[in-house]
């Protein structure tokens, strides 16, 4: 899916990271394609529960577009 999202054009922006002894917090933006603008959610929130020094667990939360309901 991430090849694909590549070669149709999405982009991604870093907007912040947050690194605690326990936990990676990575925001940023999705930029679509000109074509279609709409072909990904608009932003994201990857958080990475660390244990040891070592991810224990990843979780991927996506922002809902203007005017829809929920995340992806």
């Amino acid at each position: 899916m991430v090849e694909e999202d590549r070669t149709a054009g999405v982009r991604y922006r870093l907007d912040a990271v947050t690194a605690g002894r326990d936990l990676v917090l990575v925001e940023g933006g999705v930029i679509g394609p000109a074509d279609d603008p709409d072909h990904c959610p608009p932003g994201f929130v990857w958080l990475q529960a660390l244990e040891g020094g070592r991810g224990r667990q990843v979780r991927f939360l996506y922002a809902a577009r203007d005017g829809g309901g929920g995340t992806a």
